[in-house]
C-alpha cells in the first residue's frame, strides 16, 4: 500500500516537473518573439526575412515564411491592409512585426516585406529629406540627437501627417500633426524613437523635410 502510494507520488512528481517545463519552454519562446524584439533591432540579429505577400490572403506573424523582425514596406499601387494604408510607390522603413501580428492583402493587391537596413538620414546642411517614405527612427542609429523642424511639401493638400517621440524607460511622448502649412518641433534624445505615420492610400506624393535645428 506506502509502496504504491510513493509509486504514485513519484509519477505525479514527474509529470509536474515535465508540465513546468513546458510552461517555461513555451513562455521563453513567446517572450523571445514577442517581448524583446526591439533587442533585435539591428541588421546581425533582425529575424525577418524578405515576403512578398499577394492578394486574397491573411499572413500570421511565427507562421510559415512570415518571420518576426523589422521589415521595410513597400507598394507599387496604393494598398489598404488592415495593419498600414500606402499610396502608389510609397513605402514605410523600420516596420516592426511581432509574433501573431496579423496582415491581410485584399484580392490584387501585392506588398513586398524586405529586412530593414536601419540605414541613418542623411542630412544635407542640416537637411534631410523623405519622400513618398515614412517609418520609425531611432535617435543615435538613424538620426542625431538634438532638436529637429518637420514641415511637408503634399500633392494632397487634405493631406496630414503625425510626428511622435517616445522612449518606454524615459516615459517620453511628444505628439505633433501638422499639414502642408504647419510646421513641427520635436526634441529627440538618444534612444528616443522618431515615429512619422499618417498615410492613407490616397495620400499621393510627398516630402517631408526634416530640419536639424542649431543647439
Amino acid at each position: 500500500m506506502v509502496d504504491c502510494m510513493m509509486k504514485k507520488n513519484k509519477q505525479w512528481l514527474v509529470f509536474t516537473v515535465l508540465f513546468i517545463g513546458l510552461i517555461l519552454i513555451v513562455g521563453f519562446r513567446y517572450f523571445k518573439t514577442t517581448g524583446d524584439i526591439y533587442e533585435k533591432r539591428n541588421v546581425k540579429d533582425n529575424p525577418a526575412e524578405k515576403i512578398i505577400m499577394t492578394g486574397g490572403k491573411e499572413y500570421v506573424a511565427g507562421h510559415g515564411d512570415f518571420h518576426t523582425g523589422f521589415y521595410d514596406v513597400q507598394v507599387d499601387k496604393p494598398t489598404d491592409t488592415n495593419a498600414f494604408k500606402l499610396g502608389k510607390n510609397q513605402s514605410e522603413l523600420n516596420k516592426s512585426i511581432r509574433n501573431e501580428n496579423r496582415i491581410y492583402v485584399e484580392e490584387g493587391d501585392t506588398v513586398t516585406l524586405t529586412p530593414s537596413r536601419f540605414e541613418p538620414l542623411i542630412f544635407k546642411n542640416n537637411i534631410a529629406v523623405l519622400e513618398n517614405t515614412i517609418g520609425e527612427f531611432q535617435c543615435g542609429t538613424e538620426l542625431e540627437p538634438g532638436t529637429y523642424e518637420f514641415t511637408i511639401e503634399v500633392e494632397n493638400e487634405n493631406m496630414e501627417l503625425f510626428f511622435q517621440v517616445t522612449n518606454e524607460k524615459t516615459n517620453n511622448n511628444s505628439l505633433e500633426q501638422i499639414n502642408y502649412q504647419q510646421s513641427a518641433r520635436l526634441t529627440i534624445e538618444k534612444d528616443d524613437y522618431l515615429l512619422i505615420s499618417g498615410l492613407d492610400i490616397d495620400t499621393g506624393n510627398f516630402k517631408i523635410i526634416i530640419r536639424k535645428l542649431a543647439e
